[in-house]
């Protein structure tokens, strides 16, 4: 499964609403990788999968097969801080920190 998607490069304004898209051929487990993106939050075909933020700890949201269905499945992505540069599916959860995030003060 890959995901498709559009987002109006011209708009400069923030928050950002990413549309993409998947097709599956059965339902089943899978993870929304969102390490690309800055801070928001993911549905999946209308249903709150999580929020996310690029400092961690996941880079990966979990999208249970009920909430999926045979065909096309859609993924609006609000993002507060940036437009997400790529959103993909992954077979396992991920966990750390994106490498694009903002250091921290002990990193600093």
């Amino acid at each position: 499964m890959a995901l498709e998607g559009t987002v109006d490069e011209a708009a400069d304004a923030l928050p950002v609403l990413v549309g993409a898209s998947f097709t599956a051929d059965t339902p089943e487990d899978t993870f929304l990788d969102v390490s690309d993106a800055g801070h928001g939050v993911a549905y999946v075909n209308g249903f709150c999968v999580g929020r996310y933020w690029d400092i961690g700890p996941q880079q990966t949201l979990y999208v249970p097969a009920p909430l999926l269905r045979a065909g096309r499945n859609e993924v609006p992505l609000l993002d507060l801080e940036r437009r997400p540069t790529g959103l993909a599916l992954a077979e396992a959860h991920r966990f750390g920190r994106a490498a694009h995030a903002h250091p921290t003060s002990e990193e600093s």
